[in-house]
C-alpha cells in the first residue's frame, strides 16, 4: 500500500482542509438563518402593530357608536364585536 493511496504524500497539504470548507457552509447558513430569523421577527413585530391599530379602531367605532339607538347602529356593534347581525 502506498501512501498516496491515501493522501499521505507531499502533496497533500496542498489540498483544501475539508473542515475549512465547512465552516464556510456553515457561516453561510447560519448567516442565512440568522437572516430569515430577523425577518419573521419584522413581519411577526409589523402584524403586531396592524393588530393593535385595527383594535384601536375598532375601539373607536364602537365609541361613536355608543349612544345610538338606530337599526343600523346595533348591526355595526355586532359586526365589530364578531357578533351575527
Amino acid at each position: 500500500m502506498s501512501s498516496c493511496r491515501y493522501g499521505l504524500n507531499a502533496g497533500a497539504a496542498a489540498v483544501a482542509h475539508p473542515i475549512g470548507r465547512f465552516r464556510i457552509i456553515r457561516t453561510r447558513t447560519n448567516r442565512q438563518l440568522n437572516t430569515a430569523i430577523q425577518e419573521l421577527h419584522d413581519r411577526a413585530e409589523s402584524e403586531r402593530r396592524w393588530r393593535l391599530t385595527t383594535e384601536q379602531r375598532i375601539e373607536r367605532a364602537l365609541a361613536l357608536l355608543e349612544g345610538q339607538d338606530t337599526d343600523l347602529a346595533a348591526r355595526l356593534r355586532a359586526v365589530l364585536q364578531g357578533d351575527q347581525p
